[in-house]
């Protein structure tokens, strides 16, 4: 470690190199219709044995996470096995309870609200990086291959903090990965309103039930006043809009048995935005992937493709560009 808090050596180099790797990737845009990359997760399952949790120093770790990207060790909640074996969390300092947490059967360390170093004069925010027993999860808001990057690095600075030296690439450390999970969640101008997605006669029997008509549904649906007799009121006006809509994705693999709950959601986040097209797309895919889909999606609806397998085609006919 240098006095200026940069890390050294072999791993300071690669470092950089790698950044500026990243940078160019960077650089490249995204389309139009994706107005932010709201945030970004990427996490590995390691092999424990390749995980020196038990010998790192804390005050090391908390050094190089604070010095690199201004991360804050964040206390666990529920860290009640310090009660069972006879400690007051309540007088541990930082220190003592990084070590604790590191120390225990299942080791689970939480760092949040950093940044992830870009350029000389940019950075990209760090939501948080969890290290919990196996796994390594890191969040950013920005580009999947910066949470990556920040995976990649938090593991050698564990062992960096453990007194030895091991990279991301050696051999034996991707044989002992086992499994790699995604996540991300894009601000998207759809450039339709959200409620294309369903069927014209579902959105004309909404429409004509619970916003038209002369008693119209959407004001049974709300207070009823003693001064209008506790019937609806004819004062008031409906709108309709879709907010939220989630898909379940089950998956099972045939080989191992393992199954899987996953979602696709389409959420509004503010009321300005109802009605407008403007929502977050939340996937469990890495960014490229996600924009995909999201970019063919805005093309079935828009050419009113509505038929069994041409979305798909539609999403990998054409990789979008990206920021």
């Amino acid at each position: 470690m240098r006095d200026n808090g940069e890390v050294s050596g072999d791993v300071g180099q690669t470092w950089r190199a790698r950044r500026q790797t990243l940078s160019k990737k960077l650089a490249e845009r995204l389309p139009a219709f994706i107005q932010a990359i709201e945030t970004t997760e990427a996490s590995c399952i390691i092999a424990p044995r390749i995980l020196p949790y038990k010998q790192v120093d804390p005050a090391q770790l908390i050094q190089i996470f604070q010095d690199e990207y201004k991360l804050r060790f964040e206390t666990p909640e529920d860290i009640q096995e310090a009660f069972r074996l006879g400690v007051n969390p309540a007088k541990l300092d930082v220190l003592e309870q990084l070590k604790f947490l590191l120390n225990r059967d299942r080791p689970t360390v939480e760092f949040e609200n950093g940044r992830f170093p870009v350029g000389p004069s940019n950075f990209v925010p760090i939501t948080r990086l969890v290290f919990s027993g196996e796994m390594i999860l890191a969040g950013v808001v920005g580009h999947t291959a910066v949470a990556e990057l920040l995976v990649s690095e938090s593991f050698e600075a564990l062992w960096k903090a453990a007194g030895a030296s091991k990279r991301w690439e050696d051999e034996d450390v991707q044989h002992n990965i086992e499994m790699r999970s995604y996540g991300s969640a894009t601000k998207v101008d759809l450039g339709f309103d959200p409620m294309q997605f369903l069927a014209p006669g579902v959105r004309e029997y909404l429409e004509e039930t619970i916003v038209n008509g002369e008693d119209p549904l959407g004001a049974a649906m709300g207070r009823r006043s003693a001064y209008d007799a506790f019937a609806p009121s004819k004062e008031v006006v409906c709108s309709l809009s879709l907010d939220e809509l989630d898909f379940n994705v089950r998956t099972f693999n045939k080989r191992t048995g393992r199954s899987d709950e996953l979602t696709v959601r389409f959420s509004v986040r503010t009321r300005d935005e109802a009605g407008r097209g403007v929502l977050t797309v939340i996937t469990e895919l890495p960014i490229d992937e996600h924009v995909r889909f999201v970019h063919g999606l805005v093309e079935a609806v828009a050419d009113g493709k509505q038929t069994k397998g041409q979305t798909y085609r539609a999403v990998n006919r054409k990789t979008a560009p990206r920021r």
